[in-house]
């Protein structure tokens, strides 16, 4: 983890993709851990769109895949995965301080891009102070953003 500030710790995702859920499902990497997102088609925002973002800190993206397609993930049309890893460099040590990092990215993730199956984190960044670079294969998603930057979006007065 380096610093992009005296604020900021900044942080590399990595991300692969797409898989369809059969394949994430399949993964047999035991700390194949991670943020995820799925994009599929929305009623309003059509194909192709960010539905969620999730992380798989405690269990790897095969065991969460399977608790996906128990709960209907597989009747949703034209889903797609991508997986995001924290790169090595920005690894903390201690499993207890990784686990809360991948917690921390996905909370910052979700504030920022507000995908419609979440509601968790959409309002908060989060409490650390980190700015993100989206690295690879990282679909629809901001190239960076950071806990620093105000979401440019306001609330229209009635």
């Amino acid at each position: 983890m380096t610093k992009a500030n005296s604020e900021e710790d900044l942080i590399h995702v990595v991300w692969e993709g797409p898989f369809t859920p059969d394949e994430v499902r399949r993964r047999e990497a035991p700390d194949d851990r991670g943020i995820y997102q799925t994009i599929g088609v929305h009623l309003v925002f059509g194909p192709g769109s960010l539905l969620y973002v999730g992380s798989t800190a405690k269990q790897t993206f095969a065991q969460r895949f399977q608790q996906h397609i128990k709960n209907g993930l597989e009747s949703e049309s034209e889903i797609q995965i991508r997986l995001g890893t924290i790169a090595a460099g920005d690894r903390p040590a201690a499993l207890r301080d990784y686990l809360r990092l991948i917690s921390d990215v996905e909370a910052l993730t979700i504030y920022w891009h507000s995908p419609p199956y979440n509601s968790r984190n959409i309002v908060s960044p989060g409490a650390r102070n980190l700015r993100i670079h989206n690295l690879g294969k990282r679909g629809v998603l901001h190239p960076e953003y950071s806990t620093q930057w105000k979401a440019s979006w306001r609330p229209i007065d009635g």
